[in-house]
């Protein structure tokens, strides 16, 4: 697990952002914050929630984004931080993240597992952003292949080894073009979960390249 402060300006509230598989601050690095300190936290390796907790002590307030695999690894290792949290968001993204019918399906998974090379990885991000037009405002991350793959095996292996929990996040944000967690499933999943407010937007599973501040994703 690895983080990165992507605005550090000792403010009282910060976002907490859980980036999604295979991701760093690079996607990221045009989106500014008027209101909060952002910490961004991806690379899934390893899972170290005391040290998060460490980094998030000093804030009087604490704001949670979680986005696709991100959405899993913040609802199932950092409860105590979403229970206390102002306000949670998962986008593109359940709590079953490896599923037929609320995730990516497994054989899908497994395939991008089994196959993963530099194209295929790139191929990936086509359809993350939706298209060419989509990439135009995306960012590659700057990973190794070999670390990218490791962490793809090791979500799935988390995944299988530990049941799932009910989701802690009050709000769910999914993008109606989404060809990674298909969108369908995603709704399926959030729709057993009334008390969740479910809010779907135009875009790809990469939608971030249509906003320009954090604050957009506490704000609404």
């Amino acid at each position: 697990m690895k983080t990165h402060w992507a605005v550090n300006e000792n403010r009282a509230e910060l976002m907490l952002f859980f980036c999604g598989w295979g991701q760093d601050p690079a996607p990221l690095k045009h989106l500014l914050s008027e209101q909060f300190d952002v910490l961004l936290i991806y690379d899934y390796r390893t899972i170290e929630p005391q040290m998060i907790e460490e980094q998030t002590a000093r804030y009087h307030q604490v704001h949670i984004v979680a986005w696709s695999m991100g959405v899993w690894v913040a609802n199932q290792y950092f409860e105590a931080l979403l229970k206390q949290a102002k306000s949670t968001t998962a986008i593109n993204g359940t709590c079953q993240p490896i599923h037929d019918q609320f995730g990516i399906p497994e054989a899908i998974y497994q395939g991008t597992l089994d196959h993963f090379s530099e194209k295929n990885r790139d191929r990936f991000f086509l359809r993350m952003c939706g298209g060419r037009s989509g990439m135009a405002s995306y960012s590659a991350p700057m990973r190794t292949l070999e670390d990218q793959q490791e962490e793809l095996d090791q979500l799935q292996q988390l995944v299988k080894q530990q049941p799932a929990k009910s989701p802690l996040f009050q709000r769910a944000i999914v993008s109606d073009q989404d060809l990674i967690m298909p969108t369908e499933h995603q709704a399926n999943y959030w729709q057993q979960f009334p008390a969740v407010d479910l809010k779907r937007i135009e875009g790809a599973h990469y939608p971030f390249g249509g906003w320009e501040c954090w604050d957009v994703l506490v704000d609404g």
